[in-house]
């Protein structure tokens, strides 16, 4: 918890400190800009026994905008500790399972987002993409009754680290001058072959956040 609370405690002075130069944006529009961000909010995962929990998220995206559309990349990882299961030998006569330690989750976002209507200030948006989910750090539980086993558990953990699944995003930005806030959510399904989550089970994060507008997104002749 400590690790958690100085994180986003450093996220919240990054975010200040983000907002204050108030007139080097001022007058920029939102079309045709390349947009940096800090966002802070919340994954939930279901674990083993399709029970959801909660974890703390933090992290930086990049919004590429045009007259209607936008780019999106995002990188965020959540601070949580939760259990996981594998088969306990390659054996499929086996049905007993090995406990997996985990900690945190990693998500990289690249989504195509639309702007519907024409707003002055406030831009909702909706688009989809896809996320890649990855494991921090991943540890099997012993005993290990052969060598056999522990390389079968480390490898099965090493193949379920990471996964890539389709991702559905809406949100919406408001404009002032100095920045930009929003708030956004995404869901993705959990896939068969990812550590965490069971089986076809939702993943969602819900985000909120400040962004910058550093410049024009398309290159002028002089």
């Amino acid at each position: 918890m400590t690790r958690i609370h100085r994180t986003l405690s450093m996220m919240a002075v990054a975010v200040c400190a983000f907002a204050h130069p108030a007139r080097a944006q001022q007058g920029r529009p939102f079309e045709d800009s390349w947009f940096w961000g800090l966002k802070m909010g919340g994954l939930g995962l279901a674990d083993t026994t399709g029970t959801y929990k909660q974890a703390p998220l933090a992290g930086v995206d990049w919004l590429i905008t045009r007259s209607k559309a936008a780019l999106y990349v995002s990188f965020a990882q959540s601070f949580s500790t939760q259990t996981a299961e594998i088969p306990m030998t390659a054996s499929i006569l086996d049905t007993t399972k090995r406990v997996v330690d985990v900690q945190d989750v990693r998500q990289v976002e690249l989504a195509l987002l639309g702007f519907p209507g024409e707003h002055t200030r406030f831009h909702p948006y909706i688009g989809g993409g896809f996320v890649m989910d990855l494991i921090g750090s991943a540890l099997p539980r012993g005993p290990f009754v052969t060598r056999n086993d522990q390389t079968f558990a480390l490898q099965t953990v090493d193949s379920l680290k990471f996964a890539f699944a389709p991702m559905f995003i809406v949100g919406g930005q408001l404009r002032f001058k100095p920045f930009s806030i929003f708030g956004q959510g995404n869901v993705s399904m959990a896939p068969q072959n990812f550590l965490v989550g069971s089986t076809r089970s939702i993943i969602f994060a819900y985000e909120l956040g400040v962004r910058y507008n550093i410049g024009s997104s398309i290159a002028k002749d002089y």
